[in-house]
C-alpha cells in the first residue's frame, strides 16, 4: 500500500522555472504546492550558495582565426582582416529574406553576408550546437550595422551574486516554505489519467494540476499508460550533452585576460564553444590571490569528446594565448542535457506533445521542460515559471514560454 500525498499544484524541478511557479502560488497566497527535485537543493543547473553582490563590467570577446575580436562580432571588425570585406557585404544582406531561410547557415549568410558567416557564425554554431548549421532553423532576430571598432561595444557594469548565479535562487527558495520543497526525491511514474507521480520514496502525490520542469522526453518515456506515437515525437527532439570543464590559478589574472568576462570560440580546431572568466565576475568565486577560468564544450553523435581528455585540449589553448602558468585545481562535469537544439519541424513536434501533455492538466516549461532554449535564459526560464502559475491561477496568459504559439493548455479553474 503506498502512501498518497494529495496537493492541487505539484512542481517536479527546484530549477529557475520551478522556483518562479512556487515563488507565484507562495506570493498569491495559494498554499496546496509541493516543489520536488532530484538533487539535493534549488537552483538546477545555476546552483551554488549564499547570496552577496559584485558589480563586474561586461566585455566579451570572440577568439576567431587565433585572433581576438570584441563583441557584437558584426560591429567590431576592426580586428579582424577580413573586416572591411565584412564591412562591405553587411549593407547588402536582407533581413526579410533571412526570416524564410531554410536553415541556420543560410539564415546568418542572409543576415550578415557569407565571409562573416565562414569566419565565425558557422564554425562557432557547430561548437556551440555540436553539428552542422544546415540542420538548424533560425530561431533569433539579428541586426546589421558595418562599422570597425577594436573594443566591445558593451562594457557596462551589472549585478552578479558575490558566489555565483545559483546563491541568487537559493536565496529566493529560502523564502519559500520550507515543508513545501521536498529533495533528493524522484520521479519514477507518472499516470497522465490518474494525474499521479510515484517518486523514488514510495509515495505517489495526486495532483490537480502539475507544473513540470524535467526535460520533456524524460517525461514521456515516465507517463503510462505509454502511448506510442508520443515516444516516436519525442525521439525527435534533439540535445546536446555539455562537458564543464574549470581551472583554478595561483597569482594574478594574466594580462590577456584582464580586460574579458567571456570568451566566444569560432575555432574548429578546438573544442570548446565558450570560456568564462569567472574570477572577473567575482574574486570570491577563486579565493584570494587566484583566479579561474571555465571552458564549455558540446558534445553529441556528431562531435565527440572525452570529458577526461578536454582538460589537456583547454591547457593547450591556453598555451596558445600565452599562459603558461600550470592549474592548481581542476573541476570537471557532464550535462546530459546541456543545450536543447532547434531543428526544421521543431514546432510542430513540441506542439502535438504539449497539446497532449496538457490535456491531463500538465504543463511542461523550463529550458528542456518546453525545449526552447530561446526562450530560456535565467530571467526568461523564471519568468516562464511565474507566468505558468498565474496560468494555472486565474487563466492568465503565458507571454515568455512561446510567444508565437496560436494555442495553448486549455484553462480549467482549480
Amino acid at each position: 500500500m503506498h502512501d498518497v500525498q494529495e496537493v492541487g499544484v505539484l512542481i517536479i524541478g527546484a530549477g529557475l522555472t520551478g522556483i518562479g511557479a512556487a515563488t507565484d502560488l507562495n506570493n498569491a497566497g495559494y498554499g496546496d504546492w509541493l516543489m520536488i527535485d532530484s538533487a539535493s537543493g534549488p537552483g538546477g543547473m545555476a546552483m551554488t550558495e549564499h547570496l552577496d553582490w559584485e558589480h563586474p563590467n561586461r566585455s566579451g570577446w570572440v577568439r576567431v582565426c587565433g585572433r581576438w575580436c570584441p563583441t557584437p562580432i558584426q560591429k567590431n571588425l576592426g580586428s579582424l582582416v577580413e573586416g572591411s570585406e565584412i564591412a562591405r557585404e553587411l549593407p547588402l544582406t536582407n533581413s526579410f529574406e533571412a526570416d524564410f531561410a531554410t536553415s541556420l547557415g543560410e539564415y546568418y549568410v542572409k543576415s550578415f553576408g557569407p565571409t562573416l558567416n565562414k569566419l565565425f557564425f558557422a564554425p562557432f554554431n557547430e561548437n556551440l550546437r555540436s553539428g552542422s548549421t544546415d540542420r538548424n532553423v533560425p530561431v533569433a532576430d539579428a541586426s546589421s550595422v558595418a562599422s570597425i571598432k577594436r573594443s566591445p561595444e558593451d562594457t557596462s557594469s551589472f549585478y552578479y551574486p558575490r558566489l555565483g548565479t545559483g546563491a541568487l535562487w537559493c536565496d529566493v527558495a529560502e523564502k519559500l516554505p520550507c515543508d513545501k520543497q521536498m529533495y533528493d526525491t524522484t520521479v519514477t511514474k507518472i499516470d497522465l489519467e490518474q494525474q499521479t507521480v510515484q517518486l523514488s520514496t514510495g509515495k505517489i502525490v495526486a495532483f490537480k494540476r502539475c507544473i513540470s520542469t524535467m526535460p520533456l522526453s524524460s517525461l514521456i518515456r515516465l507517463t503510462t499508460p505509454t502511448q506510442t506515437y508520443l515516444l516516436r515525437c519525442a525521439d525527435k527532439l534533439l540535445s546536446a550533452e555539455t562537458a564543464l570543464v574549470g581551472f583554478g590559478f595561483q597569482g594574478q589574472l594574466p594580462e590577456i585576460l584582464s580586460r574579458k568576462t567571456w570568451i566566444f570560440s569560432a575555432d574548429r580546431n578546438v573544442p570548446f564553444h565558450r570560456a568564462s572568466i569567472p574570477s572577473s565576475f567575482s574574486p570570491d568565486l577563486a579565493g584570494p590571490g587566484r583566479w579561474s577560468i571555465l571552458f564549455e564544450t558540446s558534445i553529441s553523435q556528431h562531435r565527440q569528446y572525452s570529458l577526461e581528455d578536454l582538460p589537456d585540449a583547454h591547457l593547450a589553448e591556453l598555451r596558445q594565448w600565452g599562459i603558461e602558468a600550470e592549474p592548481i585545481s581542476i573541476w570537471k562535469r557532464h550535462l546530459k542535457f546541456g543545450y536543447p537544439l532547434p531543428f526544421l519541424g521543431r514546432d510542430s513536434v513540441l506542439e502535438e506533445l504539449l497539446t497532449e501533455v496538457e490535456s491531463f492538466n500538465i504543463l511542461p516549461r523550463g529550458r528542456f521542460g518546453g525545449w526552447r532554449y530561446e526562450s530560456s535564459n535565467q530571467d526568461y526560464a523564471f519568468q516562464q515559471g511565474i507566468e505558468a502559475g498565474q496560468f494555472i491561477r486565474c487563466g492568465a496568459r503565458e507571454s515568455t514560454f512561446w510567444p508565437s504559439r496560436l494555442s495553448g493548455p486549455q484553462y480549467n479553474p482549480l
